[in-house]
């Protein structure tokens, strides 16, 4: 090369004669410390290293021209730089951080729905997949998909989709097979096994129901014109109304017969709804004629049973074989097994069943007084009635759950307790009835603001604290704690305040939160509380706590939790993380993980670790996690992840060797070549 000033400079005559440069910067791993262990190699090159704890990485002795460089650990999104420019002599910096997890599915705006089972999940957009967390399969199962949900089980997968004729099909989940249910869907619930579908759609301008068992594939019709139907809680019957010959219909349908009768037209907006309401046996309802005849429907019998005229009550017994119902001023019990029909007493106000069905209570006006009614309990067995106190002006009864006492809300707040003791006064200014504990030996009751607990059969009642409104309370599943809130609402949703739990057993009170949302605390399946505490209702954010330990704060309501709670799973804005909508995921320390290092000392020690960012959805499993991650900057980041976490974690660095011993004489180690030297200057000669 001839210089400007008449010098020359031979260059090499190849690539192999140049200078080697070199690439070096910084690849961490998304919100964490330690960075140690990141394997960075230069594509088509035996060229390789490894991130020591800040993150540093050097590759030495990179030849001359354009290089891709990969960025790999166990556990982490790979990250691939293409186009690094190496000049020889020279190095080049590449910074990089890798994201935890491995993406499954690209883009953004996703859904995800867990299943029952908890070894797959739903991934929703306008195309519908199947997801095996564990495997790192995914399995397109339909497009246009405008909604998809697990039946119960989760065995299988209600799908609703379709671009011009909305579809419902089902999935079946081991089979891996999709079958049409049915076309111009508008509405539809699946029966509790999963085995039927009850179904609206529209059928020439017309709307029709059907009803689709699966395992036969057999399509029954209900009615058409249909103003609107209901499924008994274990979709065992079916109950509808239809439009015909200028009235209503009632159609009473058995789904396991795949049979129905028409039970005639319906009435008005009478004492029942013209929809009616099943009985506790999932089977039998009372109607209204449009003569204003009171029927019974028994769906155990199939037969139509005629009740009295002029029904302003109705109550059903606990198992479904007894109706109380008063008609005319009078109380009818009526038995559904045999047929009988007892007329109880007249002048009745606020029949209520016991516990069992084996007797009723109800309160009778008192002769020639207005205020003053009886408390009186009736025995199914002997048909006999019995007084047990007076009570002015009664407004709520109840029984406990053994049957033995009653309790009365008078209308002026007084709460009365009747017992074989006698009658007694818990309150002149009580809110509402007792909340019984799950055992039924002690209950919660008002006087005021006050809230107090008692045992039944007790004198002494312990103070839980002031300015409680409503019952904000709920028992964990053995009855030996109490979580409350104190301070602010007037109905469960609303309470927010100080939150504490009371220990019957020690009659001891302790403080667990304050700013805290009753409805943002529950038991897990350990007895343990979790809680969303000192939540700031301006940003809508606040400190998680599970029982004495932490999770971390900054946290929203939208976290997600294995049954036990040991995993938890939130978005929150607390970390050294600046990005928005980081996603972190909390292991109880020393919780056994599913596949968590199993050595004596195991590298894994719970606590808490910084997922991703950008996150919009997200799920929690003992062996993994999901979640969807759309950052605003990084698009090309956007999908669904998935981490084995922690058996993906990366293994902990290996213990520094031994010094070796000094030899005598040293060997000479020409290996070592001169490191590239950067170029301050690109039009240097």
């Amino acid at each position: 090369m001839i210089c400007p000033d008449g010098s020359s400079v031979r260059l090499p005559p190849t690539e192999t004669e140049q200078p080697k440069g070199g690439i070096r910067g910084t690849a961490r791993y998304f919100g964490r410390e330690d960075n140690a262990g990141i394997e960075v190699k230069l594509a088509n090159h035996e060229i390789r290293t490894e991130t020591d704890e800040t993150g540093a990485f050097v590759l030495e002795n990179v030849p001359a021209g354009f290089h891709e460089v990969l960025f790999d650990a166990p556990g982490y999104e790979p990250d691939v730089r293409g186009e690094l420019m190496v000049l020889p002599g020279a190095w080049t910096n590449e910074d990089v951080e890798l994201g935890i997890g491995r993406r499954i599915l690209d883009g953004r705006d996703w859904s995800l729905v867990p299943s029952p089972r908890d070894d797959l999940f739903l991934a929703l957009r306008s195309d519908l997949y199947l997801v095996d967390p564990v495997a790192l399969r995914t399995e397109r199962i339909a497009g246009n998909v405008h909604s998809a949900t697990f039946a119960d089980g989760g065995e299988k997968i209600v799908v609703v989709h379709g671009q011009e004729d909305v579809r419902l099909s089902l999935f079946e989940v081991d089979a891996r097979r999709m079958t049409e249910v049915a076309r111009n869907v508008t509405n539809w619930q699946v029966t509790p096994d999963g085995d039927g579908v009850v179904y609206e759609r529209i059928a020439e301008g017309r709307s029709s129901l059907e009803v689709w068992h699966h395992p036969t594939r057999r399509r029954s019709p209900v009615g058409r014109d249909v103003l609107g139907w209901r499924l008994s809680d274990d979709g065992g019957a079916l109950v509808a109304l239809v439009q015909a010959g200028g009235g209503f219909t009632l159609v009473a349908w058995d789904l396991a017969a795949a049979g129905g009768t028409g039970l005639g037209e319906v009435g008005g907006f009478g004492p029942f709804e013209p929809l009616p309401t099943f009985a506790p046996d999932d089977r039998s309802f009372v109607y209204s004629t449009v003569h204003g005849d009171n029927l019974l429907w028994n769906g155990r019998q199939h037969e139509v049973v005629p009740l009295d005229a002029g029904i302003t009550q109705l109550i059903y017994g606990p198992e479904g074989n007894q109706l109380l119902y008063v008609s005319e001023g009078a109380l009818v019990h009526r038995d559904l097994r045999t047929g009988s029909r007892f007329e109880i007493a007249t002048s009745v106000h606020l029949p209520t069943f016991s516990p069992d069905g084996a007797g009723i209570a109800y309160f009778r006006a008192v002769p020639d007084s207005f205020v003053e009614f009886e408390l009186v309990t009736w025995d199914r067995e002997s048909r006999a009635s019995t007084v047990r106190a007076t009570i002015g002006q009664p407004v709520a009864l109840s029984f406990d759950p053994s049957g033995s006492h009653l309790f009365v809300l008078d209308a002026i707040g007084g709460l009365h307790h009747w017992s074989s003791a006698g009658l007694r006064t818990l309150s002149e200014v009580a809110q509402e009835l007792p909340l019984f504990a799950p055992d039924g030996g002690s209950f919660l009751y008002h006087d005021g603001m006050e809230l107090l607990w008692i045992e039944l059969g007790s004198d002494q009642s312990v103070s839980l604290g002031t300015n409680v409104a409503s019952y904000p309370a709920a028992w964990d599943p053995s009855g030996r704690q109490l979580f409350y809130v104190t301070d602010g609402g007037f109905s469960r949703s609303e309470a927010f305040g100080d939150a504490w739990l009371f220990h019957p057993e020690t009659r001891r009170i302790e403080q667990v939160g304050s700013d805290a949302w009753f409805s943002t605390g529950r038991f897990v399946a350990d007895g343990t509380l979790l809680l969303l505490r000192r939540y700031d209702r301006t940003g809508l954010r606040g400190e998680l706590a599970r029982g004495e330990e932490v999770v971390g704060d900054g946290i929203t309501h939208g976290y997600r939790t294995t049954p036990n709670a040991d995993r938890v799973l939130f978005r929150t804005d607390a970390l050294p993380v600046r990005r928005e909508r980081v996603v972190a995921l909390w292991d109880r320390p020393g919780a056994v993980r599913l596949g968590a290092p199993q050595e004596e000392e195991p590298a894994y020690q719970g606590g808490m670790t910084p997922v991703d960012a950008g996150v919009t959805d997200q799920i929690v499993d003992d062996g993994w996690i999901a979640w969807v991650s759309q950052p605003a900057v990084e698009q090309d980041r956007s999908g669904i992840y998935v981490s084995h976490y922690p058996r993906d974690l990366p293994p902990p660095p290996p213990p520094p060797a031994p010094p070796e011993e000094e030899e005598e004489e040293e060997a000479e180690d020409d290996t070592n070549l001169p490191a590239p030297q950067p170029i301050e200057n690109g039009n240097e000669e």
